[in-house]
């Protein structure tokens, strides 16, 4: 939480530098009225909440779980779409998406019940896992409704979720007693010492960058390609867990894995298909789709 915490201070710092030229300003923002504001900003005012909900659960997921099952942990997004759009259910064409949606559940039980066998499941990090999905649904959907897509507007939403996760993640530190870990960082005039460091401020300007670029992706890019992208980086951050910290695993753990994944896939590809077929077969209204779906 505390290395999430700099990069969210970090980030706020760097856009808060590139947004000097137009004279944006959180205080003022907060003057006038943060409702009033963000709606002249063209900015949302829940996209922060969601954010700093999300980042938070993600942390604390990592905290309890071995990071090769924090994707299988995650990976209830699809479900939460259905979920969240349930009355579209009535549309026969939805039923592309159902056998991904099973295949996901059933390498999600499997996964957690071998995980639960060979390395101790705790049950508070696969209910944060399950929270943190359905706060990246809600970041995602949300992102979709942000009026003016602009660089310059995601670059001030980008600011605000920061400060935003910033407060919170200090409460969650606070709460937690996890500051008290401060005095375990290394400050001692070594190689060690400066590799840690280096690579602490290179991933918190990877995150400052990679914070306007994630907003842009989800208005920008075919949801497919991006989907598909992020579910074989997940895939790749799995396997490569696996063997960087030589976590034990079995084949039926590896199987459930596999379903996931497929299942997603399966998910990714019938959610194209639904919305091909549906703006085909519509010319006249307008056509509900199922939102955007987000892989890390």
């Amino acid at each position: 939480m505390l290395i999430t915490l700099l990069e969210c201070i970090v980030t706020s710092c760097v856009c808060a530098f590139r947004l000097r030229a137009s004279r944006f300003s959180l205080w003022e923002c907060v003057r006038k009225g943060l409702r009033t504001a963000m709606s002249e900003h063209s900015l949302s005012l829940k996209l922060p909440v969601f954010f700093a909900l999300m980042i938070t659960f993600n942390n604390m997921c990592l905290y309890y779980l071995d990071l090769p099952v924090y994707f299988v942990a995650r990976s209830f997004s699809p479900l939460f779409n259905v979920i969240l759009f349930y009355r579209m259910l009535k549309d026969r064409r939805l039923l592309l998406i159902l056998p991904g949606i099973a295949l996901i559940i059933v390498g999600y039980i499997i996964t957690m019940v071998e995980e639960n066998t060979i390395n101790l499941l705790i049950a508070e990090g696969v209910i944060l896992g399950v929270l943190s999905s359905l706060f990246v649904e809600f970041y995602t959907l949300e992102t979709n409704k942000l009026p003016d897509k602009t660089p310059e507007v995601y670059l001030k939403q980008v600011y605000v979720n920061n400060v935003c996760g910033v407060i919170l993640l200090l409460v969650g530190a606070f709460a937690t007693s996890e500051l008290t870990e401060l005095q375990f960082l290394p400050i001692a005039p070594t190689l060690d010492t400066l590799v840690f460091w280096s690579l602490l401020v290179l991933g918190c300007i990877c995150a400052a960058i990679v914070g306007g670029v994630v907003l842009e992706e989800i208005n920008s890019y075919p949801s497919f390609h991006r989907q598909m992208l992020g579910l074989v980086r997940s895939v790749l951050q799995t396997i490569a867990a696996v063997f960087i910290f030589f976590v034990y695993t079995t084949k039926l753990w590896w199987v459930g894995v596999l379903l996931v994944a497929i299942g997603t896939a399966l998910y990714i590809v019938g959610q194209r298909k639904h919305e091909e077929t549906a703006a085909y077969s519509s010319t006249k209204a307008p056509v509900s789709q199922l939102p955007l779906l987000v892989s890390d």
